[in-house]
C-alpha cells in the first residue's frame, strides 16, 4: 500500500508568515525557553533548599535530643519540650522492644513505668496521648515508656488528632507524608541507653514552603503566558525596525522603471548585513544606469548607421524608377551607390551580429596559435586584396598563444582595416613586433595614421564611438571595431593598452598569456 506524505501544516503555515512575524516567531520562542529553564531552575534549586535546609534542622533536633538522652537527661513531658527549641518541629519518643516500638500505656521520666499493665490500646486518660505509629500487628504484651511531647502554638488542631493517622517514619532516610491535611517531613534516630533501645521521631511541618513554592510555580506560569505576548511584540518592533531598509529596497524595485534608474536607497548606519544589502543594491542600479544608457545609446547609434544607407538607397531607387533608368551616367552611379551602401550595412549587421552571438555565447575553441604565422597570413591576404599598406613583421620567430584561431585573426585586421582607414593622405605602414617574457606574450601593432586625441583614448573601446565625429563623414566606420577587439581580449585572458600622438600615429599593445 503506497503511503502518501502528509503536508506538515507547521511548516505551511511558517512559509506563509512574513519574514517580520518569523523572527518575531523565533526571538520570542528563544526567549520564553530561556525564561522557562530560569524559572524552573528557580523553582528546582527552592525546592532543594527547602528540603536541605529542613532535613538540617530535624538533624540538628534529632541530635540535641539524642544528646540530651545519652547524657542522662530526663524522658519528660517539659524536659522534652523545652529541648526542643525549634517551633516547626514535633518530637516523638518511644522504646523499642525486637525492633519494633512498643505500646504506650503511661507517661513517665526515665526509669521506666509505675507499675502499668500491658495493654493492647493506648490509654485513654487526659495525660496520655495516643500513639500516631501505633501498629496492632506489632503489637506486645510488654510494658513501653512514651513520653509524647504536648501541643504546640505552631500546630493546628489538638496532638491527639494530629498525628492519629500519622504515616510511618521508621528509617533514617527523610520522608514526607500528611497528617490531618498537613504536610510533613518526618525523620527518625534510634538511641540505646542502659540497654534499652529508643526511636525518636521529628516531624517536621512543610506547609508553608510547599505553599511558597507553588505560589512561586503560578507567578513564573503567569509571567511566562505573559512574556509570550511581550516577546511576540518586541520581536515584531525590533524585526520591523531592522527590515526597514529591505522594505526600501523592495519598494525601489517596485518603483524602478526606464526614467527612473538613477534612485538610490540611503545606507543605514550600522555597519551590517543589511548595510551591504543596500550597498549592493545601489551598485546594481549603477550598473544597470550605465547598461541602459549604453543600450539606449546603442539603439540610437545602429539607428543612426542604418537610416542613412537605406536612405541612400531608396534616394536612388526613386530616381531610378521615376527618370534615371534612361540615363547611363545616373544609372552607372545610382548602381555604384547602391551598391557601396548595401555592403556598408552588410559590414555593419555581421558586427552587430558578432555582439549579438558572443554576448549571449562566449564560447570559443581554444588550440595553441603562432602570432607569426597569422601575421604572414594576414600579409598575403592583404597583398591579394590590394590594400593600399605596407605591413612589417620584426621580434620573435615563434611566440605562441593559447586561443581561438578566427578571433584572434579577426583582432589582427581589425588594426589592419583601421590603420589603413585612419592613415589620412600618408602612406599607410603598419609595424607588428612580437616578443614574450617568461610566461607573457606580446603583440606591438604601430602604425603612421592620424593619431587619436588625449581626450578620447579611454573613450575608443566604447561601441560606437568614433572620435572627432566632423571627420567621421568623411571616413567610414561605425564605431565598433575596437570594442570587438577589447572583447577578443579580454575572452583570451589578455590586456590591451595604446598610446597616441595627434597627427603621427598610434601604437597597441596586446599582452596575452603565453601557450604552456
Amino acid at each position: 500500500m503506497q503511503r502518501t506524505n502528509k503536508p506538515n501544516k507547521f511548516k505551511a503555515f511558517y512559509n506563509k508568515m512574513s519574514i517580520k512575524n518569523k523572527i518575531a516567531l523565533v526571538y520570542s520562542t528563544v526567549f520564553i525557553l530561556f525564561i522557562f529553564i530560569v524559572s524552573c531552575s528557580i523553582i528546582i534549586n527552592s525546592i532543594i533548599y527547602y528540603r536541605t535546609s529542613s532535613e538540617k534542622e530535624i538533624n540538628e533536633t534529632l541530635d540535641e535530643i539524642e544528646e540530651y538522652i545519652q547524657n542522662g537527661g530526663e524522658i519528660s513531658i517539659e524536659s522534652i519540650k523545652q529541648q526542643v527549641q525549634n517551633p516547626y518541629i514535633e518530637v516523638r519518643i518511644m522504646e523499642m522492644r525486637n525492633g519494633s516500638p512498643m505500646i504506650p500505656t503511661v507517661s513517665d521520666t526515665r526509669g521506666g513505668r509505675q507499675g502499668a499493665k500491658p495493654s493492647t490500646k493506648p490509654d485513654t486518660k487526659p495525660d496520655a496521648m495516643p500513639d500516631p505509629f501505633y501498629d496492632d500487628s506489632t503489637a506486645t504484651d510488654s510494658a513501653t515508656e512514651y513520653v509524647p511531647i504536648p501541643e504546640r502554638s505552631n500546630m493546628r488542631g489538638p496532638m491527639n488528632d494530629k498525628f492519629s493517622n500519622s504515616p510511618d517514619g521508621r528509617g533514617r532516610d527523610l520522608r514526607m507524608g500528611k497528617i490531618d491535611g498537613d504536610a510533613y517531613l518526618i525523620k527518625s534516630k534510634q538511641v540505646t541507653i542502659d540497654g534499652k533501645t529508643y526511636e525518636i521521631r521529628a516531624f517536621r511541618i512543610y506547609n508553608r514552603e510547599i505553599m511558597l513554592i507553588n505560589k512561586m510555580g503560578m507567578l513564573f506560569i503567569i509571567e511566562n503566558l505573559a512574556a509570550v505576548f511581550i516577546a511576540f511584540a518586541v520581536g515584531r518592533a525590533i524585526s520591523s525596525k531592522m527590515l526597514k531598509p529591505v522594505h526600501q529596497v523592495a519598494d525601489a524595485a517596485i518603483k524602478i522603471s526606464e526614467e527612473n534608474f538613477n534612485q538610490r536607497i540611503e545606507e543605514p548606519e550600522a555597519d551590517d548585513e543589511i548595510r551591504m544589502l543596500v550597498r549592493a543594491f545601489n551598485d546594481m542600479l549603477s550598473r544597470l544606469e550605465i547598461s541602459f544608457e549604453r543600450q539606449n545609446q546603442f539603439i540610437s547609434d545602429v539607428s543612426h548607421e542604418l537610416k542613412t544607407p537605406l536612405s541612400v538607397i531608396k534616394g536612388y531607387t526613386d530616381m531610378l524608377s521615376r527618370w534615371g533608368k534612361n540615363d547611363p551616367e545616373v544609372l552607372d552611379e545610382s548602381i555604384e551607390s547602391i551598391t557601396s551602401e548595401t555592403e556598408h550595412m552588410t559590414m555593419l549587421i555581421n558586427r552587430l551580429l558578432f555582439w549579438a552571438r558572443n554576448d549571449v555565447n562566449s564560447s570559443m575553441t581554444i588550440s595553441e596559435l603562432c602570432i607569426e604565422e597569422l601575421l604572414e597570413e594576414i600579409r598575403k591576404e592583404a597583398s591579394v586584396m590590394e590594400l593600399p599598406a605596407k605591413i612589417y613583421i620584426d621580434g620573435a620567430q615563434s611566440t605562441r598563444i593559447s586561443g581561438d584561431y578566427h578571433l584572434i585573426k579577426q583582432l589582427i585586421w581589425i588594426f589592419v582595416e583601421n590603420a589603413v582607414k585612419y592613415s589620412g593622405e600618408k602612406n599607410c605602414e603598419i609595424h607588428f613586433e612580437t616578443s614574450e617574457t617568461a610566461d607573457r606574450a606580446m603583440l606591438k601593432i604601430r602604425d603612421n595614421g592620424i593619431g587619436i586625441k588625449e581626450e578620447d583614448i579611454k573613450n575608443i573601446f566604447e561601441r560606437f564611438y568614433r572620435s572627432d565625429k566632423s571627420r567621421n563623414k568623411e571616413i567610414s566606420g561605425f564605431g565598433l571595431g575596437l570594442s570587438i577587439a577589447k572583447w577578443i581580449v579580454d575572452h583570451h585572458n589578455g590586456k590591451i593598452s595604446v598610446t597616441s600622438t595627434f597627427g603621427e600615429g598610434t601604437e597597441f599593445l596586446l599582452d596575452f598569456p603565453r601557450a604552456r
